[in-house]
């Protein structure tokens, strides 16, 4: 598991990539904002992909959503 990106982080990834805000993240997933901006800077520290273009471009280097 590269960089240590965690079960619940990558279930984040696909809607970070397709630049889902916030809000639409917290009531897909049924979480408080605050705890989708939890995991989203997490994964963000992680990665150090600090863009939609460059995480995805991660996510596809090492096949986090196949």
């Amino acid at each position: 598991n590269p960089d240590n990106i965690t079960k619940t982080e990558r279930s984040y990834l696909q809607e970070m990539i397709d630049d889902k805000s916030n809000k639409i993240m917290a009531d897909n997933y049924n979480r408080s904002i605050e705890t989708v901006k939890s995991h989203t800077k997490s994964i963000r520290f992680k990665t150090k992909c600090y863009s939609r273009k460059t995480l995805k471009k991660y996510v596809d280097k090492h096949k986090l959503l196949v």
